[in-house]
């Protein structure tokens, strides 16, 4: 479910530095040489190459990792009493599990209560005891799954702000380190040669252009690979 959003990021940064180096102003007629100058910049490389990019992606991937895994814990406490999942949410709910022995018993009485949901929900007929179970275990597990949705909603709000700062820091850095390429060789404008697609990497450009994507990567990894955490914050 989370996971996803590592594609989703790169799409993010990708097509916003596509649609603000096309936003870059040209030069003014009297700047301008006889014929425009067009830079190219691969934007899937310097995804690859930027050591910033590649810390934002790790530390991406580590406020990931720390909620997924709790969300996948807290599952374990489906078919618990209303009760008794609040108690397992609140031991098991963070990276660091206190109380493990209250923890495994709390799944054993969970998974109990599941095989009997599952015994009772597979009875065509059911005395009027078996029906009151199966109501009870069926309420409680409806319970627990509102809530596994209502954390779900919560940590991919959390995953999606935490991505958003990234991205905008480093579409800022990139678009930084590409002006002042383009101003040092005199480039009306910088275009992608990439652009990233629900299907992959597509070309945008298939020939010409000042290929500037060296030139941006130095600045980028001698002035602006340490500064991604400074500068989100």
């Amino acid at each position: 479910m989370f996971r996803s959003m590592r594609w989703a990021f790169l799409t993010i940064f990708c097509m916003t530095a596509v649609a603000l180096m096309a936003a870059m102003p040209a030069m003014s007629a009297t700047q301008q040489p006889a014929g425009m100058m067009i830079g190219v910049v691969d934007l899937s490389d310097i995804a690859e190459k930027y050591v910033g990019y590649q810390k934002a992606m790790q530390a991406l991937d580590g406020f990931v990792k720390v909620r997924a895994d709790i969300f996948s814990a807290l599952q374990g406490g489906i078919g618990l009493s209303q009760e008794e999942f609040d108690e397992y949410q609140r031991l098991s709910g963070s990276p660091v599990k206190v109380n493990t022995t209250r923890i495994t018993e709390l799944e054993g009485i969970a998974k109990k209560n599941l095989d009997a949901y599952d015994s009772l929900q597979a009875k065509a007929n059911r005395t009027a005891d078996e029906q009151t179970q199966f109501d009870q275990l069926d309420k409680n597990v409806k319970i627990a799954s509102a809530r596994l949705s209502e954390l779900r909603n919560k940590y991919t709000g959390e995953v999606q702000g935490e991505q958003s700062k990234y991205t905008t820091v480093l579409i800022d850095q990139v678009n930084k380190a590409v002006s002042r390429v383009a101003e040092s060789k005199k480039l009306s404008i910088v275009i992608s040669r990439t652009v990233q697609t629900s299907e992959g990497t597509e070309k945008f450009v298939l020939w010409g252009g000042t290929d500037i994507t060296t030139d941006v990567l130095t600045i980028l990894n001698t002035e602006f690979k340490d500064t991604i955490f400074n500068a989100k914050k």
